[in-house]
Parts: C-alpha cells; sequence; structure tokens
C-alpha cells in the first residue's frame, strides 16, 4: 500500500469518528448529510469546499455499508408537508363518543384541545423535516409547512387549506427557519404573502406582520455562532446584489444545515415553547383524568348488570 493510500484511509477513520460523533450529539435525531458536513468543518475536520462534501458523502456510504454508521441516524429523503395536528371540533365529537359509548375502552384527550394559539412553523429546507418531526412533540399545537425553494401555487392552496381546517383557535403566529442566504429571504417574503393571499380564499384572516417571525437564520446568530458560509456565486443576480446591499460587500450565505443539531434543536424547542399555554394544557390533563375515571366507573357499573342479569 503507497503512502498516500495510508494516509487517505487514515483520514476516511478519522472523518467517519467525527461523523459519528456529531451523530451523538442528538440521539434519536435523523441528521442530514449537509448537517454532519458542516459539523465536521466547524471542527476543522475537513474543508468547506465541494470536493471535501464528495469525500464525507463516499466515506459515509461506506461506512454505512460496513457498518461503522448506522442507517437509521442518517435523513437522505424527503416527505410531504403534514400537520402535526387533530381539528379541534373532531376532538370534541371524539370526546364526546367516550362519554357516550361504553366500547371505547381507552378515552384519550389530545394535548392541545383548547390551546388558543395556531402555531406555524415553516420550514425552508424540506430535507430537514424529519429532525423538526422528531423534536416538536406529538400532540403540540404546531403544524408544521415545509417548502422546496419557490412553492407552487397548488401548495401553497393546500397548505392554506390545512390550517382553514382547524378550528377553535384564537390567534395564528408564525416562525420560519431558514438560510442566510439571498434565496432564502426571497423565499420567506415570497411563501408568506402568497400563503396569506390564499387564506384569504377560505375566508381566514392574513397572518399579522407582528405574528410573523424569523427564528433562524440571521447574520447575529451567523456570527455569534460562527457558522461557516460560501461564497454567494452569481454577483449579477438582483437578488444577489440587495443582499449585499443590506449585509454588506462579501457577505457569505450560510444554510441552516450549518447550525450545530443540538443548537437547532434547543432553537426549535424553545420556538415551541413560546406559544404553548402550559396552564391550559394542566386543565385538560385534569380533564382527560376526569373522563378517564368516569369512564371507568361507567365500564365497571356496565360490567356488573351484566353479570348480575345474564
Amino acid at each position: 500500500m503507497s503512502t498516500t493510500s495510508k494516509r487517505s484511509g487514515a483520514a476516511n477513520v478519522l472523518i467517519v469518528e467525527k461523523a459519528n460523533e456529531a451523530i451523538a450529539e442528538l440521539p434519536g435525531a435523523k441528521l442530514t448529510l449537509r448537517q454532519i458536513f458542516y459539523r465536521l468543518v466547524s471542527w476543522l475536520v475537513i474543508l468547506n469546499t465541494i470536493s471535501a462534501y464528495k469525500g464525507l458523502s463516499r466515506a459515509l456510504v461506506k461506512a454505512r455499508l460496513d457498518g461503522r454508521v448506522n442507517y437509521d441516524d442518517m435523513e437522505d429523503h424527503t416527505r410531504e408537508t403534514r400537520t402535526i395536528f387533530q381539528d379541534h371540533d373532531e376532538i370534541t365529537d371524539k370526546v364526546d363518543d367516550v362519554m357516550d359509548t361504553i366500547n371505547y375502552a381507552h378515552p384519550v384527550i389530545p394535548r392541545a384541545l383548547y390551546q388558543p394559539i395556531l402555531h406555524i412553523i415553516a420550514l425552508e429546507k424540506e430535507a430537514l423535516t424529519s429532525f423538526f418531526d422528531s423534536v416538536i412533540p406529538r400532540g403540540s399545537n404546531v403544524i408544521l409547512l415545509t417548502n422546496r425553494g419557490f412553492n407552487s401555487l397548488t401548495q401553497l392552496h393546500e397548505q392554506a387549506c390545512k390550517i382553514s381546517e382547524l378550528k377553535g383557535f384564537q390567534e395564528i403566529y408564525l416562525s420560519y427557519f431558514g438560510d442566510f442566504d439571498p434565496s432564502g429571504e426571497a423565499i420567506e417574503t415570497s411563501a408568506i404573502k402568497r400563503l396569506n393571499q390564499q387564506l384569504q380564499v377560505f375566508n381566514v384572516d392574513p397572518i399579522p406582520p407582528d405574528h410573523i417571525e424569523r427564528v433562524c437564520l440571521t447574520q447575529a446568530q451567523v456570527v455569534a455562532m460562527n457558522l461557516p458560509g460560501m461564497p454567494i456565486s452569481d454577483k449579477k443576480d438582483s437578488r444577489n446584489k440587495g443582499f449585499e446591499a443590506k449585509y454588506g460587500s462579501g457577505v457569505e450565505a450560510v444554510e441552516m444545515n450549518a447550525i450545530p443539531p443540538p443548537v437547532l434543536a434547543q432553537m426549535i424547542t424553545d420556538q415551541v415553547a413560546k406559544y404553548w399555554d402550559e396552564d391550559v394544557y394542566q386543565q385538560v390533563t385534569h380533564l382527560a383524568k376526569a373522563v378517564t375515571r368516569r369512564f371507568r366507573k361507567l365500564m365497571l357499573k356496565r360490567l356488573t348488570n351484566e353479570f348480575a342479569n345474564p
């Protein structure tokens, strides 16, 4: 074996070891290749270049094939936009069914019942859908909308339709997660404007500006976390010129994937908690326990009567 081959082999071993360290930072969450890539770039394990990215991809393919990296630890596919919620009217019907139907053995009242706010999390990166899905609590008052670049009118119409079907909320808030680059800002502006237009088709009031927040990425976050960026390639693009005029000449584009996964997970968790009413949840929990106790009492009474009068 040549000296060059030995060095290459040793480098790949180190890359795989560090990739597993990045994965281990957030147990249970699936990371994308780009998330792992930027983690290793921030650790100075590899360079922030296209060739290094391709090299990491090859190394992790081999590592998964020979068992050094678990297939389940990485996310390589995208999934359709979907909600993580149930309609309030539907919930009420189910609760009534629990009280009226003796055969429903395990009454469950969803966590988000009576929450005053519908919280929309709009995600620019469809590839991060599974990551967000793993962090957002099941049964929360969150609807997750993922974008694939500039969404089509059909996608926006379907998203607005899903939002309009969720009843019982007093207000709607939207949290946006996207890249720090010219396209990311343009996608955010376009998506929110066109979503509001489609909401009006379903007689839903537009989301007011003060109910919309860009959670990430911002220039301040890029600087604070010292995130690696890439030069903006097409200087002639009007969006790029506007971006540089706003943030300064030589500003680099930074992907959301560059955020350390534990940090991104905490951002999501904090944002979900911001629009979650814990007092209402505790009241619903108390109600759920009362319903369960009543159901058990009814079930016991029914069974007692059946055995007493065969």
